[in-house]
């Protein structure tokens, strides 16, 4: 279950217009994207899926636990498959 599924933003980014931007940019090894609107944070983890750094802030606070929460390294050490 995705992020998106459990409170849809009603001005969501597309995942696909963020991803599409962060990877056009070229001669730069890092970048540190700012969203000031981070909602579920889907402009978080696209930049972070790409190596760059990335800030967010919002207002709302389900935002900012959603955005943190899909941002969250996980580590899988001690799964098994």
């Amino acid at each position: 279950m995705g992020a998106r599924t459990i409170h849809p933003f009603p001005a969501r980014m597309a995942p696909d217009i963020a991803i599409d931007h962060l990877g056009s940019i070229e001669g730069e090894s890092e970048l540190v994207v700012l969203d000031p609107m981070c909602g579920s944070g889907t402009v978080l983890a696209a930049a972070a899926d790409r190596g760059h750094a990335a800030r967010g802030f919002d207002v709302d606070p389900l935002a900012v636990l959603m955005s943190s929460v899909a941002t969250q390294a996980v580590s899988n050490r001690g799964c098994r498959r």
